[in-house]
């Protein structure tokens, strides 16, 4: 709630004082705006960091695989310690299992894939 009260705060600020300094010197902010936005070093910038998160998006993919599946396994062993009934635990635990080896599948899968796509694309 404070936090939607500092946002509301904020942008009623903004407006009287965009209202007050009229469409003129919005215009002169849009103008810097767009001959930053192109300069030849704004752009190599830009070119640069999206060459370096392609090369890091297989890093990324191959941990969140990792975590995901450490989860998945720790999930596993929590519910099955909780489940008192045989029925339960049993369905659970192949429906983890198959959820398990399914996203282990498609995120290595995915994982390679994805990247190589992405990079192929840019």
């Amino acid at each position: 709630m404070k936090a939607k009260l500092i946002f509301l705060a904020g942008a009623a600020t903004g407006f009287v004082l965009g209202s007050k300094a009229g469409r003129g010197a919005y215009e002169k902010i849009k103008a810097k705006a767009t001959e930053t936005w192109e300069d030849p070093k704004v752009q190599k910038g830009l070119e640069t960091a999206g060459e370096f998160v392609s090369s890091q998006a297989p890093v990324v993919g191959h941990k969140l695989q990792d975590a995901a599946s450490t989860v998945a396994s720790k999930v596993k062993k929590n519910k099955g310690s909780d489940d008192s009934s045989g029925d339960d635990s049993s369905s659970d635990s192949s429906s983890t299992g198959g959820t398990s080896s399914v996203g282990g599948g498609s995120s290595s899968d995915s994982g390679d894939v994805t990247p190589g796509s992405a990079a192929t694309d840019r």
